[in-house]
């Protein structure tokens, strides 16, 4: 089962991406909140999910009232979950057969335009009919108004009780001495017990008589928040072009993958996401590259849209190949144990040891870990990543690692590098930024390529760090010293 807890979900970009989406109804919401996610063993489900959203895509432009009407009308619902659960224990009250009332006739006025909006989309599991019995019992007078109260047509004995207290009523204020109105309204007291207890007896009795339609309403319930899901679905796709993914195989393969959050974060730095394209298949991909190199952005980047797949989301990337996963795992830095007590390290270790144990349970499994023993010394950290490389790649998993440690690749099945400060002009760097007096991170930043480019075998990591101490013109001769050391 995939599980990823709250702070990786956060991390990857995961919540950020189901913040952005809007649901109408709070069913709809509901799912956002906890985005049921699949396997290989609900796969046929996965499926049915990425094709609704395909047909909502499809059908929004020729349908776009209809899909208008409908969202104005889930905006208007409230929940009744509870009131279903609460109408198997006891009668429901008024309040409560007034919102059951209401979601009945909100569900009457969707129900025949999702019928004619189906019919072209042909949606997969989504049932969403009027229950026209059920709201008959809560409207006997068929005004069909959002109002509920116990009316005299439900019950002969509550007609003449009425008509009984409405009699005194009137002798009341027509009564000439105050004796004679105390006395009347002594009367009414009674007659007005005697009415409750009718309404009580009624709100029974159609509490009784509704109990056979729960099953079916909170059919229509579960049909309006895979509706409203799948709508929020759709227009996020549409908002960002992204790709339907292509679920099965064994390899994991991003052509063009971006992420929002990562973008977004960008933009209000006025710069620009450069989308990577990945391959990680069976066994242990290396992702190497100097810090500030994007290693990370294009871990997190993968990482996300897998995850997103598995969600039964359009993923963000021109094109997407993802296995069916049963787990998913990651291993970072500031892990949760952390604040527990662990150092950074120890927490990652202990993290790493029950990744391994789970995946060895799992058909398959994705582990990504983000600079694994950066928090030790680089002698023991290379060694550990290296033995980490030649453990994962011996689990029936898709393992990515991103490491700035040298002499790691040798192990893995795959080897990727970040571009980084490959290709640029140092010359012209160290000019534009003496000119123009940038800030020369900012500017070291614009001109690094995070594209990733498969190496063929081992090979050391770049020196894109001398670089950066060259072209940022720091102190001569701590320059001198750190050539040195090199």
């Amino acid at each position: 089962m995939i599980d990823i807890d709250f702070e990786s979900k956060a991390s990857i970009g995961f919540r950020f991406v189901f913040d952005m989406m809007e649901a109408d109804s709070p069913y709809g919401a509901e799912y956002i909140k906890k985005p049921p996610v699949y396997d290989e063993a609900s796969a046929d489900e996965l499926e049915t999910e990425l094709n609704n959203v395909g047909r909502a895509i499809a059908t929004f432009a020729d349908f776009k009232h209809d899909y208008s009407l409908i969202e104005r009308t889930m905006m208007t619902m409230k929940d009744i979950r509870k009131t279903l659960s609460h109408m198997r224990e006891a009668s429901l009250d008024d309040v409560e057969l007034f919102e059951l009332k209401r979601f009945l006739l909100q569900l009457e006025r969707i129900a025949p335009v999702y019928a004619r909006l189906n019919e072209a989309a042909r949606f997969s599991g989504i049932e969403i009919a009027a229950d026209t019995e059920a709201l008959d019992i809560l409207d006997c007078d068929g005004t069909r108004t959002a109002t509920f109260m116990i009316s005299d047509r439900m019950s002969d004995a509550l007609k003449r009780i009425r008509d009984e207290k409405r009699g005194i009523e009137l002798k009341i204020r027509m009564s000439g001495s105050a004796s004679e109105a105390e006395r009347l309204r002594a009367e009414r007291t009674v007659i007005a017990a005697r009415e409750q207890e009718e309404e009580a007896r009624i709100r029974r009795e159609i509490t009784t008589r509704l109990e056979p339609h729960v099953k079916t309403i909170e059919r229509y319930i579960d049909g309006i928040g895979r509706l409203d899901f799948t709508i929020a679905r759709a227009r996020l796709a549409m908002r960002f072009n992204a790709a339907k993914p292509s679920l099965g195989g064994e390899s994991v393969e991003l052509v063009g993958m971006t992420n929002p959050m990562i973008a977004e974060a960008l933009e209000s730095r006025g710069k620009r996401f450069m989308p990577v394209s990945v391959r990680f298949e069976r066994g242990t991909t290396v992702i190497t590259g100097a810090n500030m190199g994007g290693k990370s952005v294009s871990m997190k980047t993968a990482a996300l849209n897998v995850l997103l797949a598995h969600c039964g989301m359009y993923v963000f990337a021109k094109s997407a190949k993802i296995p069916y996963f049963d787990g998913m795992h990651i291993v970072a830095e500031d892990m949760e144990d952390s604040r527990r007590g662990l150092s950074s390290f120890g927490a990652e270790i202990v993290e790493l040891s029950k990744t391994v144990e789970l995946s060895r349970g799992e058909r398959r499994s994705l582990i990504i870990l983000d600079e694994l023993a950066r928090g030790t010394n680089p002698d023991e950290g290379a060694r550990i990543v290296q033995g980490t490389v030649k453990s994962l790649s011996r689990l029936n998993a898709v393992s990515v690692l991103t490491t700035h440690y040298d002499g790691v690749a040798q192990f893995a099945t795959k080897h990727y590098r970040v571009v980084g400060l490959k290709n640029i002009d140092e010359r012209l760097m160290k000019e534009r930024i003496a000119a123009r007096g940038e800030s020369g991170v900012s500017v070291i930043e614009d001109c690094m390529d995070y594209r990733l480019e498969e190496m063929d075998g081992e090979c050391p990591v770049p020196q894109d760090a001398l670089k950066i101490c060259e072209m940022l013109s720091i102190d001569g001769e701590l320059l001198d010293d750190i050539r040195g050391a090199y």
